[in-house]
């Protein structure tokens, strides 16, 4: 192997027909500089270093001895000072002969180790040449594998077919802006779309109160579609439009939505999932109702009094910020003194619409300010209580009867509740429950029962303030409420304001008595009526007859007594009665009362000619011995008699 190997490297060394020829630098006339020098040196001890060749190292001493020897006699040269001019170009002139050999000989060194590089690197070469060509090897053997695998594919997918686009179907709910696309897997096909697709559902929101411009809000893209599946989709819409785009190129730009929609195709080509030629619904893509986007914000303001300062209320709303003169200010509740005023601009988000503003092109948002100047009174009026407050007697019962009204435009009273008090400045009355509320303009009107006085379930009086019933006898007392009987007394509503108005007692009168009856017992009255019948001549056309009853001197005593007509009750004072005979009597209504004339009559009706005939019967007129005996009683019981006989007048 080794023989085989040295024969190779002679062969290819004649082959190339290297000659290796090592020379020194010829001899030149001249003086080398001491750097040439140093470089010279420093050359030939790399080239011996990195090549290790030893003849080249005797050529490099033979050539240091040429150097020298020129060296020397150019040194000679120029040491002589007097030389000729002749001899001064001479010496110029080897300096230069010098100079041009040095060259050559370095040039020709170079040479040599740019050759041995050379050499070295085909070498190299092919070994390189080498390992590459078992890599190429193994890489065309793998490359024909794969080659074979990827022709077996299409001989295979050869013998079967693509699905097709029309086999695609998809859902849409326009409620949600959703659905599902389904891409069914063909038996038999290639598993394989022939022409996959891309699609995007988006959704935008109002930006108005018009249906363009659009904010994108949100996007879901789905990406390439080209195999059997199902692929969900879905962008919600808040309020504004929803939108499911679909192509069969990846790059088209409506698979990717801009960040606001200003119409139709704008900015923008729109192509919708319906146009792609599949099965489902359509159209893909749904609005909401205009207004959804509409929120309502407004200030409160209460204007400044005579004693508060005015104030305004910021609602909290959503999608709301509030401005106060250009600044930003949080809802709330804030105080305005008088005499100041103040700019209130509410802004509604992007995509919301303010009830009443405007929008700004720009920024797109909704805006609407108001102005508020907080002038108030500067003097408060006082409230004052108006009216009335009186003592009456009213079905023998002592009241106090009130009409108050309040007046209070600065709202300066500090309560609504009336309380009714009544006093002689000593001793204190607060009637339970009050009067009731009662507010600026109002009118509270009504009366209550003196105090000590009752009464009955029928509104009857039973008591009297100063006055308590001993047994069957009323004795008179300080107690019960005495004071309220004396002088001095006033009667207070209070609300605050008040009214004062001084009261007395109700002395009481004929018609209405303020005490109780006093003992003995009074005498009753005794009550005198009239009776009377009278039958009319004629009949009347039918043959009946006219009776009147308690009619006497033109006046009607009818309703004060009891008529009957054989017993029964006559409830008119003018009957009609057929031919007969009739009997017709007359009782009081009160046992104490008494009766003035007959109090039985007999009737006969004969219904022609004379129309009939009434008689008075027996036990007529006033009984003279009945009132002698009652008169006796009453003088038994030390009483005087009062007859009183009611004459009416006709009306």
């Amino acid at each position: 192997m080794l023989k085989k190997l040295s024969a190779t490297l002679v062969a290819f060394v004649l082959a190339l027909g290297l000659s290796i020829v090592v020379a020194s630098p010829a001899s030149a006339h001249g003086w080398p500089s001491h750097d040439d020098r140093s470089r010279n040196s420093s050359d030939s001890h790399r080239s011996d270093s990195n090549r290790g060749d030893s003849n080249r190292g005797d050529d490099r001493s033979k050539n240091s001895r040429d150097d020298g020897k020129r060296y020397d006699d150019a040194k000679k040269s120029s040491d002589t000072k007097n030389d000729s001019p002749k001899q001064s170009d001479k010496k110029q002139s080897d300096q230069k002969q010098w100079g041009n050999d040095k060259k050559q000989d370095s040039k020709k060194q170079s040479d040599k180790k740019d050759d041995s590089k050379q050499s070295d690197k085909k070498h190299d070469s092919k070994k390189d040449d080498k390992k590459k060509s078992d890599k190429d090897k193994k890489y065309d053997k793998d490359k024909k594998k794969d080659d074979k695998k990827k022709d077996d594919k299409k001989k295979d997918k050869g013998s079967r077919s693509c699905i097709p686009s029309s086999s695609v179907s998809y859902s849409y709910d326009r409620t949600t802006n959703s659905g599902v696309i389904t891409v069914p897997a063909k038996s038999g096909s290639t598993g394989e779309l022939c022409s996959p697709f891309w699609v995007t559902a988006a959704s935008w929101k109002y930006l108005g109160d018009g249906t363009w411009a659009q904010k994108l809000e949100n996007v879901h893209k789905l990406g390439k579609i080209a195999t059997p599946g199902s692929y969900a989709f879905s962008a919600p819409v808040t309020c504004g439009q929803g939108d499911v785009y679909a192509s069969f190129r990846e790059d088209a730009a409506t698979l990717d939505p801009t960040p606001y929609l200003y119409g139709p195709d704008n900015p923008f080509d729109e192509h919708f999932l319906h146009e792609m030629g599949f099965s489902g619904p359509k159209p893909t893509y749904v609005n909401s109702t205009l207004g959804c986007n509409e929120v309502v914000a407004a200030p409160v303001i209460t204007q400044p009094n005579c004693t508060d300062d005015g104030s305004y209320s910021l609602p909290a709303v959503d999608h709301v910020r509030w401005l106060r003169d250009g600044v930003t200010i949080a809802a709330g509740d804030y105080s305005a003194p008088n005499g100041t005023s103040v700019t209130i601009t509410a802004i509604a988000d992007e995509t919301w619409v303010l009830a009443g503003g405007t929008q700004d092109p720009k920024t797109n948002e909704w805006s609407r300010s108001w102005t508020f100047h907080f002038e108030g009174a500067g003097v408060c009026a006082a409230a004052q209580l108006i009216g009335s407050i009186t003592a009456q007697c009213l079905n023998d019962v002592p009241i106090l009867s009130y009409s108050v009204t309040l007046i209070d435009p600065s709202n300066q009273s500090t309560g609504d509740e009336a309380v009714l008090t009544l006093s002689d400045g000593s001793n204190s009355y607060v009637f339970d429950p009050a009067l009731g509320t009662i507010h600026d303009g109002e009118t509270l009107t009504g009366s209550r029962i003196w105090p000590g006085a009752s009464v009955d379930a029928d509104g009857n009086a039973t008591g009297w303030p100063g006055w308590e019933l001993d047994g069957t006898t009323w004795v008179e007392t300080t107690g019960n409420y005495g004071w309220a009987r004396g002088d001095g007394l006033t009667a207070t509503i209070s609300v605050n304001p008040d009214i004062v108005a001084s009261v007395t007692y109700p002395p009481g009168d004929p018609n209405c008595i303020t005490r109780p009856p006093l003992p003995p017992l009074d005498p009753p009255t005794l009550g005198l009526f009239p009776t009377n019948a009278q039958l009319a001549q004629q009949c009347t056309s039918d043959g009946r007859g006219v009776l009147t009853l308690g009619l006497v001197d033109g006046v009607s005593f009818f309703d004060d007594v009891n008529y009957f007509i054989d017993g029964a009750p006559a409830t008119s004072a003018t009957v009609y009665l057929n031919p007969g005979s009739y009997q017709v009597t007359v009782t009081t209504k009160n046992a104490s009362d008494g009766l003035d004339g007959p109090t039985a009559w007999q009737v006969d009706v004969t219904g022609t000619g004379v129309c009939g005939d009434l008689t008075t019967l027996a036990l007529t007129g006033f009984d003279a011995g009945y009132l002698a005996a009652l008169a006796a009683l009453l003088l038994a019981a030390g009483a005087s008699i009062v007859v009183i006989r009611r004459v009416r007048t006709e009306a």
